[in-house]
Parts: structure tokens; C-alpha cells; sequence
């Protein structure tokens, strides 16, 4: 069994840009912190720490800059209603 990557707080992410759903940046699996704090599969993250971000690489940044804060606000829409989730990383 591996543990999740918390460097993406357990996320596996994708952007969006063309097709049925809005473009953005959605999840395709949550572990680790991010399942723990409810995020789901199937989410769009629209910022983090109130940083918009549209791509893994721009995901992978935002949490970068914020050090090693303990609790990361993420904006996330869910079935067209938009909310702040905390995550809390692992271990901290």
C-alpha cells in the first residue's frame, strides 16, 4: 500500500479545458489530508488559500508558496455550489 503524495494534500488532479464540464481544475481522486476533509472526486478547485489556480502546476505552486502551514483552505465547487474546505495536512 502506498501513502498518499501529500505534497498535493493527497490529491490527484487534472485540468479541464474543453468538453461537458466548465474548464478548470477538478479532481480525480482525493487520499491522504484532502479525503479526510471531504473532498471528493469529481470537485473543481478554484483556489487555494484564496490563490486561483487552473492547473496542477499551478496547484503544486500555490501550495509551495504557502511554506508549511498546517491548515490550507481550498475553494472548492460541488454540483454548482462554491465553498471553503480546510485541510488540514497530515502530520501537522
Amino acid at each position: 500500500l502506498r501513502a498518499p503524495d501529500e505534497k498535493r494534500l493527497g490529491l490527484t488532479l487534472v485540468a479541464v479545458r474543453t468538453g461537458s464540464l466548465p474548464p478548470g481544475l477538478y479532481v480525480e481522486s482525493a487520499a491522504g489530508s484532502a479525503l479526510l476533509a471531504g473532498i471528493d472526486a469529481g470537485d473543481r478547485i478554484a483556489a487555494v488559500n484564496g490563490i486561483t489556480v487552473n492547473d496542477p502546476d499551478g496547484f503544486d505552486a500555490a501550495i509551495a508558496s504557502l511554506g508549511e502551514r498546517a491548515v490550507i483552505a481550498l475553494l472548492v465547487s460541488r454540483s454548482g455550489v462554491s465553498m471553503y474546505i480546510p485541510v488540514r495536512r497530515i502530520g501537522r
